[in-house]
């Protein structure tokens, strides 16, 4: 009779922590939705693009902003801005471009289940 009221009062307190904590429901974290915004402003040493971030995969927002490299795939070990971190629209302006020159840019956003990308927009410089 003992251990019969012990394991109920074990699996109530189970249920009850499962409840409160939320591990009974499955829940997946993907990484963020993001899409590059168009290149604008292009000149010889600057140029201005940005991002959406339409979701943030289920988990809060650690980063988002612009990375871009002169080669393709930028990512954020290349060259990078960082933007306030909330769902939505942002723009980003690029600095200290080579002139005549091809870059390549995605946005970024990443969450604890990690970084995602934007699609890649390319761009050249013009002549300063």
């Amino acid at each position: 009779m003992k251990s019969t009221i012990i394991k109920i009062i074990l699996i109530a307190f189970l249920a009850m922590v499962c409840i409160v904590n939320n591990a009974c429901k499955k829940h997946s974290i993907k990484v963020p939705t993001v899409s590059t915004a168009d290149i604008t402003a292009i000149a010889a040493t600057t140029a201005d693009s940005g991002g959406d971030v339409t979701n943030d995969g289920g988990e809060t927002l650690i980063s988002r902003g612009l990375c871009w490299s002169t080669h393709h795939n930028p990512t954020i070990a290349d060259y990078c801005n960082y933007e306030a971190i909330h769902i939505g629209t942002f723009y980003s302006g690029m600095k200290n471009l080579m002139p005549l020159t091809h870059y390549y840019v995605r946005a970024f956003a990443s969450n604890s289940a990690g970084v995602a990308y934007g699609d890649e927009k390319s761009f050249t410089t013009v002549v300063q």
